[in-house]
């Protein structure tokens, strides 16, 4: 089990092209007491792996695991948080670029958080598109959201389409009731459920450059599952998403019906799913 303060979360597969940037950026971050760079390779063949432990070797910050076999990048997501202990956390990807300093000026933010009222505290959501930064910031990457747990849980079913905001540092407490299911759009599941916990707090001084890519030889359910050929189900997403909210929003009565209703029918105006009878009492 990996234990520090603040835990970076990396997982890596085949970013040889792109991974030494992101490597730097890690290596480059300001003396910070107890922090901890968590690698996990998934069986990597063009050389990721042995760049990590290059820089494991001379930066005890950085800590590295490689897996026997390719586990899928889902569950290699998984795993980084599920293998390590802080109270603050962070997945980064491992060809994505961030502000050195940005760390220990989020963490500075959640100390005076007393009350905890904060679930986030993200960077400044850019982009690398063809090699070439953005200007400004990726469109509809930033968001406000309300103050009240359920308001926010629903808006962020609503407008949540870039998912920029898993990778910003978090409490750690505010995800340990959460069900990690594979499923497409995961993401979108555990951003809501750090939302019912608490609100966002952009640092305006630190940027995150999240690399997007046009095409990949592989598919995004391919890419998940580590399998060829895999086909998530989008109804999948819409049950467990469901699962989640009743789990959370647990009193049970006709205004736990009618809120349910209504993310179920904001997913339906989103994904276009007709006839979908969701599991809306299985909550474990």
């Amino acid at each position: 089990m990996i234990t520090a303060k603040t835990v970076i979360g990396v997982p890596v597969y085949n970013e040889i092209d792109y991974l030494k940037q992101t490597l730097d950026c890690l290596s480059n971050v300001p003396e910070q007491k107890d922090i901890v760079f968590f690698l996990t390779d998934n069986m990597s063949d063009d050389g990721s792996y042995e760049l990590v432990q290059q820089y494991a070797q001379n930066d005890k910050r950085f800590v590295v695991h490689q897996h026997d076999t390719n586990i899928g990048a889902y569950k290699n997501f998984v795993y980084v948080f599920e293998k390590s202990q802080s109270d603050y956390f962070m997945w980064l990807g491992a060809h994505d670029l961030i502000d050195p300093h940005y760390f220990g000026q989020a963490a500075k933010v959640f100390e005076k958080d007393k009350e905890k009222k904060l679930a986030y505290v993200a960077p400044l959501p850019y982009g690398i598109l063809n090699g070439q930064k953005t200007p400004g910031e990726v469109k509809n990457a930033r968001y406000n959201f309300h103050e009240n747990p359920t308001a926010r849980y629903l808006q962020s079913v609503a407008s949540l389409a870039n998912c920029t905001l898993v990778y910003s540092l978090f409490r750690r407490e505010y995800l340990e009731d959460i069900k990690f299911s594979n499923v497409i759009s995961g993401d979108h599941i555990v951003i809501s459920h750090l939302l019912w916990y608490g609100n966002v707090r952009y640092l305006n001084s630190a940027k995150i450059y999240r690399r997007y890519f046009k095409e990949r030889d592989e598919t995004t359910d391919e890419r998940l599952t580590g399998e060829k050929g895999s086909i998530l189900d989008r109804r999948d997403f819409i049950n467990e998403y469901a699962k989640d909210f009743l789990k959370l929003y647990n009193d049970d009565g006709p205004l736990q019906d009618y809120l349910c209703n209504k993310m179920l029918s904001l997913l339906e105006q989103r994904f276009g799913l007709q006839n979908f009878n969701p599991v809306l009492k299985q909550t474990g």
